[in-house]
């Protein structure tokens, strides 16, 4: 049987200490969190086949994009703002429920800040989209 997910169940996180030894921070004031999905390049080939077009799975392109509150106090708004300013990296976590549980669902990677704009819509709260991309690292994405 399978379990109903509610996507404000989701957790995000970025890692504040080091690849082997994480401490992971979570990531709060977020909403429309779009995390990577399995969505794979499609690569032609490009030989003779009798007229059809043949096609295999290429590079995995990781993307998790999101809004955060505006809140240039909030520790998690400062590293992000700073790694984009800075073109630095970040490690975060995309997890189905809570990191510490058991049976975690999601992906580990280290990214960085492609975006970072203000929306100040009338009559709502100003909030920040941010969009992070699997970059160069010494550890690649890995599945939780």
């Amino acid at each position: 049987m399978t379990t109903t997910r509610y996507g404000w169940e989701g957790f995000l996180y970025r890692n504040t200490g080091t690849y082997d030894a994480p401490v992971w921070t979570e990531i709060a004031g977020i909403g429309n969190v779009k995390t990577p999905p399995l969505k794979l390049a499609d690569n032609r080939l490009k030989i003779r086949s009798g007229g059809h077009a043949l096609h295999e799975p290429g590079e995995l392109d990781l993307e998790v994009s999101f809004d955060l509150i505006h809140d240039p106090a909030d520790a998690n708004w400062i590293a992000l703002f700073a790694a984009a300013a800075a073109r630095t990296a970040v490690e975060i976590a995309c997890a189905d429920r809570a990191i510490t549980d058991g049976d975690v669902e999601g992906w580990r990677m280290p990214a960085k800040v492609l975006e970072f704009s203000e929306d100040e819509p009338d009559g709502d709260v100003d909030m920040d989209h941010v969009v992070l991309r699997e970059c160069k690292a010494e550890h690649q994405a890995t599945r939780l």
